[in-house]
C-alpha cells in the first residue's frame, strides 16, 4: 500500500514566486518608463531654455548693433518672457568698446548661461586710404560700370574710378584717368584707356588699349558707404521741407530749401530750367532731364536717393556729392560734373559728358553728429 503526499503548498509558492517575478519586471518597466519620460522632459526643457537664452542674447546684440551706449542702461534689459519660459540679460561692461553679454534662459526647472564678447570696431568713416570710398572720384557697386559715347571724358583730381562688378567700355570715347574693376575690364570700339587699369582679367581690346600699365590682380571691392540719413531728415522736418509723393518741377527758378536739405518721401522730377542750390534727397528716384546747375551747400551732399536710381540727362553742372545708396546712376548730355559720384549698383556714362572733376565732399552731420554707424559684432563666444 503506497501513500501518497499532497504538495498544494509547494505549487502556491510557484505561483507566488511567478507573480512577484512578472511584479518586478513590470515594476522595472514602469520604473524605466517613468525615469525616460523625466529624462526626455529634462532635457526638452534644457534644451528650450538654451534657444529661449540664445534669443536674449540676440535681443540684446541687436540693441547694442544700433545703439551702443545702451550697454549702460539696464533698464533697457528687462526680464522677459519668451517661448514658454524667459530669459534676463546682463551687460557686463569690459572696456568703452568691449562688453560682455550674459542671457539666462529659464524653462520648467532648466537654466542655461549663454555668454559673448561684443565689441565695436568704430564707426564706418575709419577707412584707409585705399579702402576709403571718398577718395574715388566714381564707385560702382555690383552692377558694374558701362562707358558709352563718343566724347572723352576726363578724370581730374587724380583720384581713381572702382567698379565691384565689370567694367564696359563700349564706344570711341577715350578715358583719361584711372581705372579699377574687382571683376573685368572689357573694351569695344577704339576707345582707349589713357591711364593705369587694374583687374582680376581683361577682355575685348584691355588691356591692348590701356597707354598706362595694366595689372592683371585681385582687386578688392571698396565698400559701398552706409550714410545715416536721419540727420538730413531731421534739419528738413525742422524747418519744413519734408514732402510727400512725387515732385515734379516743370518750370523754371531755383530750388534752394530751407536750412539747406529737402527730404521727399517719394521721387522727384526736374525737367525745367532750374537751379538748385542745397542737398535734394529722396526716398525714391531723382531724374533731372533740365539744363540748370547744382551746387551744394556747405559739407552737405548733393543729391541722395535712399532707395531708387538717379538719372541725368541734361547740361548743367553738378557740384558735390551724388550718392544713389543701393541703386544705379546714368548721366548723359553734357555738363562738367565736380565731386564724387557713388552708387551702389550700376553706373552708366552716356553722351558728351566730358570732365569728371574729383574733390573731396565727404559729408558731415549738419546737426554735428556722426554720419558713420558704429560697426557692432561678436568677437567671441564664451559658452
Amino acid at each position: 500500500m503506497k501513500t501518497y503526499i499532497a504538495k498544494h503548498g509547494s505549487a502556491v509558492l510557484v505561483v507566488m514566486f511567478v507573480i512577484l517575478g512578472v511584479s518586478g519586471v513590470l515594476g522595472t518597466m514602469v520604473w524605466s518608463s517613468m525615469n525616460s519620460a523625466h529624462r526626455a522632459r529634462v532635457l526638452s526643457e534644457r534644451v528650450r531654455a538654451l534657444a529661449i537664452a540664445e534669443a536674449g542674447l540676440n535681443y540684446a546684440y541687436s540693441i547694442l548693433a544700433t545703439n551702443w551706449s545702451a550697454r549702460n542702461n539696464p533698464d533697457m534689459f528687462p526680464p522677459t518672457q519668451y517661448g514658454g519660459g524667459s530669459y534676463n540679460v546682463t551687460i557686463r561692461p569690459v572696456t568703452d568698446k568691449l562688453v560682455l553679454i550674459i542671457s539666462t534662459g529659464i524653462c520648467g526647472r532648466a537654466v542655461v548661461d549663454v555668454m559673448a564678447d561684443i565689441r565695436n570696431y568704430g564707426s564706418g568713416s575709419q577707412w584707409t586710404e585705399e579702402t576709403d570710398p571718398f577718395n574715388y572720384s566714381i564707385l560702382a557697386g555690383g552692377g558694374g560700370m558701362e562707358w558709352q559715347g563718343n566724347g572723352d571724358i576726363t578724370l581730374l583730381g587724380n583720384a581713381p574710378v572702382h567698379s565691384h562688378g565689370k567694367l564696359f567700355v563700349n564706344g570711341n570715347g577715350n578715358i583719361i584717368g584711372n581705372l579699377s574693376s574687382s571683376v573685368e575690364i572689357r573694351t569695344v570700339g577704339s576707345a582707349q584707356i589713357r591711364g593705369n587699369a587694374d583687374a582680376p582679367a581683361f577682355s575685348g581690346k584691355s588691356p591692348g588699349n590701356v597707354t598706362g600699365t595694366a595689372t592683371q590682380r585681385n582687386v578688392p571691392p571698396v565698400t559701398i558707404p552706409d550714410i545715416d540719413l536721419t540727420p538730413f531728415y531731421n534739419t528738413a522736418a525742422q524747418n519744413g521741407e519734408v514732402y510727400s509723393g512725387s515732385l515734379h518741377y516743370s518750370s523754371s527758378g531755383t530750388i534752394r530749401p530751407r536750412g539747406g536739405v529737402m527730404w521727399i518721401n517719394g521721387s522727384i522730377k526736374i525737367s525745367g530750367q532750374y537751379n538748385i542750390e542745397g542737398c535734394i534727397i529722396a526716398t525714391g528716384d531723382i531724374e533731372i532731364t533740365g539744363n540748370g546747375d547744382a551746387e551744394k551747400v556747405g559739407k552737405m551732399p548733393l543729391l541722395v536717393s535712399r532707395d531708387g536710381n538717379i538719372t541725368i540727362s541734361g547740361n548743367g553742372r553738378y557740384h558735390g556729392l551724388i550718392y544713389a545708396k543701393t541703386g544705379d546712376f546714368t548721366k548723359t548730355g553734357t555738363g562738367d560734373v565736380i565731386g564724387t559720384i557713388i552708387c551702389g549698383d550700376k553706373f552708366t556714362k552716356g553722351g558728351g559728358w566730358s570732365l569728371m572733376s574729383y574733390e573731396d565732399v565727404t559729408p558731415t552731420d549738419p546737426s554735428g553728429g556722426n554720419l558713420w554707424k558704429d560697426i557692432v559684432g561678436v568677437s567671441a563666444w564664451q559658452k
